[in-house]
């Protein structure tokens, strides 16, 4: 971390005093392994920042992430002024007026290798730890909501960013490593239109993460990846014979069961069907039972 501006280096995250709580103790301590594991998870994004930071390129995943065929010859040759490559989620117009598609935050490549760029590392860093400030916020505000709030400080932080589409480039096929291109003028429409097989660059413009306005290469840049080769969670088996990686949620089959908002309340019945889905998938790769795969659309 040597040589970075005190203001770019990760913080360590604290627990607020007793004192700041509208919680009584006995509410606090009811919540303790939910505000546990958002700090948890909190950590080890800052903990992918960090090695960022130190120039390592880092690939964030979930643990339930499969990877179906080697992405490498892909990442090698993602365009070289995208800061950070994430997944595309929730493509539509009613959706996402501004940008045509969302990011799922769930899976990034955070770009430290940025040949020898310090400044560019330390905008990676400022990008992750305003997310998460902004995440930590909202936890504490809204702390049901405990287990969604680093993903919604990214998604409330790039909103408040004012991102903007910069360009749209074609993919390989398959990602077989061949260069991109310019594929379409830079819109909304443009950036769902082409969503597979595509690779949209968004530039955000808050103060901080953007510090020369205006110069090339000054501002944070986040990439779009193709929607057939990192399709988002539940869509693999629609994406089976292009898709690099997969993942499958949770099946929600019982309404009572559907949505955990006490991360202390997964039981064995949880896994079973999950793993049951991803077998479905062909996303269960430890053997224990025969895969049923979906025909793929």
């Amino acid at each position: 971390m040597r040589g970075a501006s005190r203001n770019s280096r990760p913080r360590r995250l604290c627990n607020p005093p007793a004192h700041a709580s509208t919680f009584d103790s006995r509410r606090r301590q009811a919540t303790r392994l939910q505000r546990h594991i958002q700090r948890a998870l909190a950590e080890r994004h800052m903990a992918a920042a960090a090695l960022a930071h130190a120039g390592f390129d880092v690939l964030l995943t979930d643990t339930t992430h499969v990877f179906t065929r080697p992405i490498a010859p892909f990442l090698a040759t993602a365009p070289s002024d995208a800061d950070i490559l994430a997944m595309r989620t929730g493509c539509g117009l009613k959706r996402e007026p501004l940008l045509g598609c969302g990011f799922s935050w769930n899976f990034l490549l955070l770009r430290g290798s940025a040949g020898g760029d310090l400044a560019r590392r330390e905008r990676v860093v400022a990008f992750v730890q305003t997310a998460i400030d902004v995440g930590m916020v909202d936890f504490y505000l809204r702390w049901w909501a405990g287990h969604h709030c680093i993903f919604m400080g990214y998604v409330k932080m790039l909103k408040a960013a004012r991102p903007r589409l910069v360009s749209i480039l074609g993919a390989g096929s398959g990602g077989d490593g061949s260069r991109m291109a310019s594929l379409a003028a830079p819109s909304a429409a443009a950036n769902v239109q082409h969503a597979n097989r595509s690779t949209a660059i968004v530039e955000v413009q808050r103060k901080g993460l953007c510090p020369r306005a205006g110069e090339p290469g000054a501002c944070v840049r986040v990439a779009q990846l193709p929607f057939d080769l990192f399709p988002p969670p539940g869509l693999y088996h629609a994406y089976a014979k292009t898709a690099l990686v997969g993942r499958t949620p949770r099946p929600d089959r019982d309404p009572a069961r559907s949505h955990r908002l006490r991360l202390d309340r997964y039981d064995e019945q949880d896994f079973s069907e999950l793993k049951q889905a991803m077998m479905e998938d062909s996303l269960w790769v430890l053997g224990d039972g025969t895969s049923r795969r979906r025909s793929a659309r």
